[in-house]
């Protein structure tokens, strides 16, 4: 399952920003709000 995986890692990969640079949160949150899995 490549789409799964891809969304793992997408998820991954914005958990790691949000840690180490708090300003990219509100990006990521906004990506995550207009993606189709919420």
């Amino acid at each position: 399952m490549p789409m799964l995986s891809k969304l793992i890692i997408t998820k991954l990969k914005g958990l790691i920003n949000v840690i180490i640079n708090p300003k990219k949160n509100i990006r990521y949150y906004i990506t995550t709000k207009n993606s189709p899995q919420f």
